[in-house]
């Protein structure tokens, strides 16, 4: 078991929780553990140094993601002689992952051959993920009128099925928009399960992906809780354990301990391919159904409510912050509501590796409407934001 042993008295785990402020004092008088929060200090053991007790911290949860300033203490026994200082960061002992395995975010994959081999490997990864689900996707969207890429509610199957029928044809010409967006897709398929298959909690993170409509939910709920990593926060999915169940997506704790809950949602105008321009989209009734469709979930919680919007449209996440703002506003409610977010992307970025092989990226971008009558204070607007994709200040 991963053991820190005090050799003086000085030698605690030291946090800067201004949340829970939880301490741990031994029988014996001496501070084991201070200013941190729950889930801070995980799988670990700590003996005293003036009576020799052991403290043990309990196991992670199953959905629990752990920031990239976490410290991993080796399966042994190991002095400390000064505090140990941590931020946002989790301290943890290896066994952490032996109860729940990988507890971050793995490297995703750069490289895509475009061809039909290529798109053979995307199908085989979409069928790991899908329980072999492609296929059904692919005849739903070969009935469609086009045979292929226009069908939002299978937009991997639709992303192939074009794909393939450029390659056909060829040849493929990347900065054409259907291209550009399939091949968004497909690095979308990657970065789900390059970097996320060996959570514990990937089967159920991704069961709902065999069905219609909800690819994009599930990108949205992993690139929620990868920009938690990135920022050095703790990030938990919360997946219903029972079909009865009803939880919220995920939750986040920033570096104050502050815990943060999301329910992720998807609009069918929002979504490529549209049919409605963005100027005949009713941003302001897009705001309102959320807000009402969402109460029994945001109920206990206080939640943000993130709406998806995988397009090249920068105008449409700030049409939704827009609305959102006029909504807050004109309602001087919904308090259980801590404010609406919308995730989008960025026009793709390419580097090229003869003689098929590319390397291209889609930056995410987002933006943040507070509710300025929640019951809580802006859980983002913070110098110590847990969510580099957001901007400090709302514009």
């Amino acid at each position: 078991m991963s053991t820190l042993v005090k050799w003086n008295p000085d030698a605690i785990v030291q946090g800067q929780s201004t949340i829970e402020h939880k301490r741990i004092v031994c029988e014996c008088g001496e501070l084991i553990a201070d200013n941190f929060h729950d889930g801070q200090i995980l799988s670990l053991n700590i003996k005293c140094h003036q009576c020799g007790k052991m403290h043990s911290f309990r196991d992670p949860l199953p959905g629990d993601v752990f920031p990239h300033s976490s410290v991993k203490i080796p399966d042994q026994e190991m002095g400390i002689g000064r505090p140990i200082n941590m931020s946002g960061g989790t301290i943890f002992g290896e066994q952490a992952i032996d109860a729940i395995g990988q507890i971050w975010p793995s490297s995703q994959r750069t490289g895509l051959s475009i061809d039909n081999a290529g798109m053979d490997e995307v199908e085989e990864v979409f069928n790991a993920m899908s329980n072999n689900a492609m296929a059904s996707h692919l005849r739903f969207v070969r009935a469609s009128p086009t045979g292929s890429g226009d069908d939002f509610r299978y937009p991997v199957a639709s992303a192939i099925s074009l794909l393939r029928k450029k390659i056909a044809s060829g040849p493929v010409i990347l900065d054409d928009l259907e291209v550009s967006h399939a091949l968004f897709t497909i690095k979308s398929v990657y970065g789900i399960f390059d970097q996320w298959r060996m959570h514990p909690r990937f089967g159920m993170l991704t069961e709902g992906l065999k069905g219609a409509n909800n690819f994009w939910h599930t990108w949205a709920t992993c690139e929620l809780a990868k920009s938690f990593w990135a920022g050095g926060s703790q990030v938990t999915f919360g997946i219903a354990e029972r079909p009865e169940q009803a939880v919220l997506d995920l939750y986040g704790r920033d570096r104050d301990g502050a815990k943060t809950y999301f329910e992720i949602k998807t609009v069918k105008s929002l979504l490529w391919p549209s049919s409605t321009s963005i100027n005949n989209i009713d941003f302001d009734g897009i705001v309102r159904k959320l807000v009402k469709n969402s109460k029994d979930q945001l109920l206990k919680k206080n939640a943000v409510i993130c709406v998806a919007s995988p397009t090249f449209s920068r105008e449409i996440p700030e049409r939704i912050r827009d609305a959102a703002k006029s909504y807050f506003n004109r309602k001087r409610g919904s308090g259980n509501c801590a404010g609406i977010m919308c995730l989008g992307v960025e026009a793709m970025l390419i580097n090229y590796s003869p003689p098929k092989k590319f390397s291209f990226g889609f930056p995410v971008l987002s933006e943040w409407a507070p509710n300025p009558y929640s019951n809580r204070p802006d859980p983002i607007a913070k110098k110590n934001t847990f969510l580099p994709l957001v901007p400090a200040t709302a514009k």
